[in-house]
């Protein structure tokens, strides 16, 4: 064998050498940035929390499907979230609440979101936005025999004594002021109740703007209000309103559709 083949052979073999010393020393160098890419399994803490089910709206009232229990970090839970540990009885302790603040689905609820019965704030939760809770004093007489009940409808119609020549005479007069309009409570109902009938009580809660509250206490001041329930399938009778203006400190005048009707 010459001396050339010799030198061929040798580089040849130091060759396929290095190439197994690099091959080797570049799977010992990736070893551990490989092993690093594996998925690491994590086990995080959790517990279930009280979401909305459903986009719900201020003065809505809870019902059993507007609530479920999910799946939260516990790390990631707020105090004042409603804990499925601490209270696993959702159809006793909320539903029935009423909704104070509105919510979309998938967010937790809270106690200062919703306001349960017997708990302050209730009424300004179904209060409708832009309008007013009036009370109005009532008896059996005036309130329809105890037959309205919260969410009903009535007019509203006061009785005064006329005026002849600016003095006040013995005849009575009626004028309706207000139509169709939302009863909120009875007394401290505010709600029927399952087998509820009746409800006699000294006093009604009206859900009106704040004209018609203007006019409802000027027209109480003038003479006895009563309501007058209105059929549940309704009657469109005009706008829901018959504004009183007032003219004078001792004269008010009655105004429907924009015409004078009357005046006291």
């Amino acid at each position: 064998m010459n001396l050339a083949r010799l030198i061929v052979m040798g580089i040849a073999i130091l060759t396929a050498g290095m190439a197994a010393f690099l091959v080797r020393s570049m799977s010992t160098s990736q070893g551990p940035a490989n092993a690093a890419l594996e998925p690491q399994v994590v086990v995080v803490d959790t517990t279930g929390v009280l979401v909305a089910s459903r986009n719900i709206s201020v003065g809505e009232t809870m019902v059993a499907n507007d609530f479920r229990w999910q799946t939260w970090p516990k790390e990631a839970v707020h105090e004042t979230y409603i804990i499925q540990a601490a209270d696993t009885d959702v159809s006793k302790n909320w539903v029935g609440a009423v909704l104070r603040s509105p919510v979309v689905v998938g967010e937790p609820l809270t106690g200062h979101k919703m306001v349960r019965i017997g708990e302050g704030g209730v009424m300004a939760a179904i209060i409708q936005p832009g309008m007013r809770g009036v009370g109005v004093k009532i008896s059996a007489e005036t309130g329809a025999g105890g037959f309205i009940l919260p969410n009903d409808r009535v007019d509203v119609i006061t009785t005064y004594k006329s005026r002849a020549g600016g003095e006040r005479s013995d005849n009575f007069t009626g004028e309706t002021i207000l139509q169709d309009v939302r009863v909120l409570a009875i007394d401290q109902t505010f709600r029927e109740e399952d087998g509820q009938q009746v409800v006699v009580g000294r006093t009604a809660t009206l859900e009106l703007s704040s004209v018609q509250s203007e006019d409802l206490i000027l027209a109480a001041q003038m003479g006895e209000v009563s309501l007058v329930l209105r059929s549940l399938a309704g009657e469109g009778a005009g706008d829901g309103h018959v504004a009183l203006s007032r003219k004078s400190k001792n004269q008010v005048v009655v105004v429907r559709n924009g015409r004078v009707s009357g005046s006291r």
